[in-house]
């Protein structure tokens, strides 16, 4: 069974990670977390595979790039 989280409650589950990060390790680390949006959902592992940014500092920067 996978997490679900609202769209605008990322942070919790992104600061439970270790970083720095790169983005392949870090959305599959959280692949499988389903984010709930108003018309439908999205796997926040997909979501954060296709930011632009290549490393995260931290929850805040991963935050940020979604």
């Amino acid at each position: 069974m996978s997490d679900e989280i609202n769209r605008s409650r990322p942070e919790s589950t992104l600061a439970d990670r270790a970083y720095p990060a790169d983005r392949g390790a870090l959305a599959d680390s959280v692949a499988g977390t389903t984010v709930l949006f108003a018309d439908g959902d999205a796997d926040l592992g997909d979501l954060l595979a296709e930011v632009d940014q290549a490393r995260f500092e931290g929850a805040a920067d991963a935050h940020a790039a979604l």
